[in-house]
């Protein structure tokens, strides 16, 4: 956020009683606005932009400098969505697109949750994320209270078995009540599924503005194109002047001794100043130097640091001086520095860790259903394509858990819970290689999973040997 703010890479205003200068704006190596996101309330408007994953944000920045007409379904291919701090899980697409076009979005987060059996054959759900912003402590007396007013039933016990390595909420449920059920009582009636509303209001040259994911990272851009080549102009400023320097030394080694002898028969400083300057021609900055340089620097030794010193110093002033005559380097330099962080930070870069906050697609959903509960795909499609069918309120993937459930309880298969328990890259393994598998009968039945298009489908399969998300 910080770096370079001393090489003139910012503007600089009077603070509230102008007796200090404040930053107009940071120079922030990366699109901090998207990244950490922003809430304010202020007179008459607020703002509330949600955080996004660092390597995402940072990449769709690259590609929107390298396709200046991207739009912002090629946007989301690279930033599908927010990442939440606590994790949970994005439902579904549509409102993170709108509020990517509009500014404007509602976002449903839901809780992520399992199932796990105990010893006496009841069951309980396991709550390992949470909404953004929710407080866990309000969440628990909220539970309580639905349960006290009978509400929701089939709950036995509540416990908070949080500590350092994550949180883990655990319900214990009453014999013979379907988990399913109760996990859906929750979201309805608890913060357990919240809805994020997206308003990314930002200042623009002053003035509040609305904007879209494209116009926020095209402003961002616009910031970097001032930042790099104000930085760059003081870099070569003191380069120059530090270049200038050395030339004198150099003049004044090659004349060591006229040098001396000058110096020593004048009475004051300015004195022999004006008396260089008048014999070699040097400027009052080079005669400073001169007169302050000490005596080991006549050496035979330190004249060859200097002239290396002064060789680098050619070399960065002719780069420095490209850089400002070519605006697609200086771009090339700010991708080459937002990627610079994530080299140093790993965990956020392609391979490492996964984002906190996935967005859960029907695709996925319909995937896991036909590969690891036996789901046939005539029952997939059904489930997805009736909004009305099944219990009230349902969800399509409430719909699909649902259907998986049936379908484990009837013809024993692993079900939900088996799959729960697999390790997050097995499971992204088996999710890959199911939408391989699936792809031949989607297309051939001609009805693309919502939300997602036919061509989005096929585009997902291209990519996703490169992301299997």
């Amino acid at each position: 956020m910080l770096t370079d703010i001393d090489k003139d890479t910012i503007d600089w205003d009077p603070n509230f009683d102008e007796t200090k200068k404040e930053p107009h704006m940071l120079p922030s190596r990366f699109p901090n606005l998207l990244v950490n996101g922003s809430q304010g309330i202020a007179v008459g408007m607020a703002t509330n932009i949600a955080p996004h994953n660092l390597a995402e944000a940072i990449e769709a920045t690259c590609y929107l400098i390298d396709n200046p007409d991207a739009t912002v379904d090629e946007l989301m291919q690279i930033m599908p969505g927010p990442d939440f701090p606590t994790g949970a899980i994005i439902m579904g697409s549509a409102g993170i697109k709108q509020s990517y076009e509009t500014g404007r979005g509602s976002i449903t987060v839901r809780a992520k949750a399992h199932v796990e059996s105990t010893k006496t054959g009841r069951s309980r759900l396991v709550f390992t994320e949470i909404p953004y912003m929710v407080n866990k402590g309000t969440l628990q007396e909220k539970i309580a209270q639905l349960v006290n007013d009978k509400r929701i039933e089939g709950i036995s016990d509540m416990r908070d078995e949080s500590n350092q390595k994550g949180i883990r909420l655990v319900i214990e449920l009453k014999k013979g009540v379907i988990p399913q059920v109760v996990l859906n009582n929750l979201y309805k009636y608890t913060s357990l599924q919240t809805t994020f509303g997206a308003n990314n209001l930002a200042l623009v040259n002053g003035v509040p503005k609305c904007l879209s994911l494209r116009e926020m990272l095209q402003h961002y851009i616009d910031h970097q194109v001032d930042v790099a080549p104000r930085r760059t102009r003081f870099d070569l400023k003191k380069a120059q002047a530090r270049a200038h320097i050395l030339e004198g030394y150099l003049m004044a080694l090659d004349h060591i001794d006229e040098v001396i002898s000058i110096i020593r028969s004048s009475q004051t400083d300015s004195e022999a100043s004006s008396r260089l300057i008048e014999r070699f021609g040097f400027t009052p900055e080079q005669t400073t130097a001169i007169l302050e340089m000490k005596l080991r620097r006549l050496t035979g030794l330190e004249r060859d640091k200097i002239q290396e010193e002064l060789d680098g110093l050619r070399r960065a002033i002719a780069y420095y001086e490209d850089l400002l005559a070519h605006e697609e380097k200086i771009l090339g330099v700010i991708k080459d520095e937002m990627r610079e962080i994530l080299r140093a930070y790993p965990q956020y870069a392609e391979g490492g860790e996964e984002r906190p906050a996935p967005v859960w697609h029907g695709v996925c959903a319909a995937i896991l259903a036909r590969t690891q509960w036996g789901v046939t795909d005539e029952a997939v499609l059904s489930a997805i394509a009736c909004h009305t069918a099944g219990k009230p309120g349902m969800t399509r993937l409430d719909k699909i858990l649902y259907l998986a459930d049936m379908t484990s309880a009837e013809r024993d298969w692993p079900g939900v819970e088996k799959l729960r328990k697999l390790e997050k890259k097995n499971l992204d393994a088996a999710m890959l290689a199911a939408l391989k598998q699936t792809n031949d009968f989607v297309l051939s039945q001609g009805k693309p999973l919502d939300p997602m298009s036919k061509a989005a489908y096929e585009d997902i399969l291209a990519r996703s040997g490169k992301n299997e998300r």
